[in-house]
């Protein structure tokens, strides 16, 4: 059994397990690519109320929960933590995303205990499986060359949380190829590579049709490149050409 049925088989017995027992079952954290798969198998899924949390507002890597108030009875919040890594205040070392996850996996972690990282210019911000919180505390000390501090947040600080910004683009179409290159100033054959290479995903469904429209309030992911939301389309401009509007993740 290859990993893409084997995850289909995993998030099928999370959601028949809530289903039937009326309980909320959790995922670890998915992927852009992972959460393509549940797209895909989701109306196979028992009507259990599927839902997607990074730990905040704009995060890539989603966890599932399975289960609802109306199913269960309850509320119950995602076993999300927020985990700030302070480097010393004297510290001129710079590191990046991979210096990151790299001294984490080094702890034994497996990747989907593990969601956002977030780079901030004195340490990070990284989300994980809230049974983790308390070990990658005590036994994150260093990341690369640097000596750090890990403390948990009650709540994410606010450069956790992704910001976003307004765009007006002036295209032909309200297609998937042509707002990616008109935002990310890549030509339309830059653009289909990226879709062609699978690395385009909508509402976290895995899209390689060029040509396919957008609809308000759809969310793109580009692997390697960012996110944006669409809204819409706004107006003309003189020359008669379309005008959308999209929410940019900065």
């Amino acid at each position: 059994m290859d990993d893409t049925a084997l995850l289909r088989r995993r998030l099928s017995e999370l959601a028949e397990r809530a289903y039937n027992s009326g309980i909320y079952t959790y995922s670890g954290f998915l992927s852009l690519a992972e959460q393509d798969v549940l797209q895909q198998c989701r109306r196979q899924l028992p009507p259990c109320g599927i839902s997607l949390f990074g730990g905040a507002d704009g995060c890539e890597r989603l966890m599932l929960r399975c289960g609802s108030e109306e199913l269960c009875g309850y509320d119950e919040p995602y076993p999300i933590a927020c985990l700030e890594v302070v480097l010393p205040p004297k510290s001129d070392i710079r590191l990046g995303h991979r210096d990151y996850l790299g001294a984490l996996l080094a702890l034994g972690l497996e990747r989907e205990q593990l969601g956002d990282i977030i780079v901030l210019e004195r340490g990070a911000v990284l989300f994980c499986r809230e049974a983790m919180a308390d070990f990658i505390c005590r036994e994150l000390t260093s990341v690369g060359r640097a000596n750090v501090s890990c403390r948990l947040c009650a709540t994410p600080p606010p450069e956790a949380v992704r910001q976003t910004e307004r765009f007006r683009v002036n295209v032909s179409q309200a297609r998937l190829d042509t707002v990616i290159a008109h935002l990310y100033h890549l030509s339309r054959g830059d653009a289909a590579e990226l879709l062609a290479a699978r690395k385009v995903f909508v509402d976290g469904l895995q899209v390689e049709d060029g040509a396919r429209r957008l609809k308000e309030g759809e969310l793109v992911s580009l692997r390697g490149l960012g996110r944006f939301i669409y809204r819409g389309e706004v107006g003309e401009s003189r020359k008669g050409r379309l005008l959308v509007e999209v929410e940019k993740y900065v």
